[in-house]
């Protein structure tokens, strides 16, 4: 599946009050965006993956207080999937 439909699909699904996050993350395993048996926190990139965002934009999104990153040490820093869930679902619903 093209990326950008795998994009589409989740925005659609993310718009929807009524979807829950379960049903996003079926939607994610669907459109390979995550990976089967993956935790709640997720690397930079695959936190991209899921917003849609290039890593620059998600550094912007951090430093707005729109997506928190937890730093583990170093240059590593991992997302809660739930909370990008959530900050994708407050941006849809503008």
């Amino acid at each position: 599946m093209r990326k950008e439909t795998a994009i589409s699909i989740r925005m659609l699904a993310a718009a929807d009050p009524e979807t829950s996050p379960e049903q996003l993350m079926a939607i994610e395993k669907a459109c390979g965006i995550m990976a089967q048996g993956e935790d709640d926190f997720v690397s930079q990139g695959t936190a991209c993956r899921i917003l849609g965002v290039s890593r620059t934009t998600i550094f912007r999104m951090e430093k707005n207080g729109f997506v928190r990153g937890y730093h583990m040490g170093g240059r590593r820093v991992r997302y809660n999937r739930q909370e990008l869930l959530d900050a994708m679902r407050r941006e849809t619903s503008r």
